[in-house]
């Protein structure tokens, strides 16, 4: 009688290193950061899609209500899932977010500009930039950095201070290359 070969069990995967953990956290800090180049973005926006600064400042009042949505509820997230599936879901959402709010500032886009803006930017990327916030706060006062809590919350804090030196030359340059869409693909 023919039995199939076994599969051998997975080995059990030991957690990160601290390290790690603090290098992903970090670059989530630094990306999610990012939200705040919202008004180098607005002239674009505003010749791309045609419209005045009140409604594109009503998009950012909305992205912040979104953010701050994220940010409160963050910990509870953190509780019901792991860090590692929580920063996943961030990237993942913000990055859909991020190329929603594109094709929104595309001209001569097909969908529909200002609404497209307003999901991909404030209930994508800015709920997430909020998310991230609360989500490196969790991990940072977590056992893993027992004794060291307060450097690592610092140096994750710093990673969000540090997003417009990143930033910045980015948005710069996709600007340059092809106005506010260009520069949303690239954040």
């Amino acid at each position: 009688r023919h039995h199939p070969p076994r599969l051998a069990a997975a080995a059990p995967s030991k957690p990160p290193s601290a390290a790690v953990v603090i290098g992903s956290c970090l670059s989530l800090s630094i990306v999610s950061g990012s939200f705040y180049a919202w008004s180098m973005l607005l002239p674009s926006l505003q010749a791309s899609l045609g419209v005045a600064r009140a409604p594109l400042s009503a998009v950012f009042s909305l992205a912040t209500v979104c953010f701050t949505a994220g940010t409160s509820l963050g910990a509870l997230a953190v509780d019901k899932i792991s860090p590692s599936k929580a920063i996943l879901l961030i990237a993942s959402v913000s990055a859909v977010g991020l190329l929603l709010a594109a094709a929104a500032a595309t001209p001569g886009s097909p969908v529909c500009g200002l609404p497209l803006l307003a999901l991909g930017w404030a209930a994508g990327f800015g709920s997430m930039s909020g998310l991230s916030y609360s989500v490196n706060a969790k991990i940072s006062t977590s056992n893993l950095f027992a004794g060291r809590n307060g450097v690592v919350t610092g140096l994750l804090v710093a990673g969000r201070a540090a997003a417009p030196v990143v930033a910045t030359p980015l948005v710069l340059r996709g600007l340059e290359a092809g106005g506010a869409a260009a520069a949303l693909r690239t954040l």
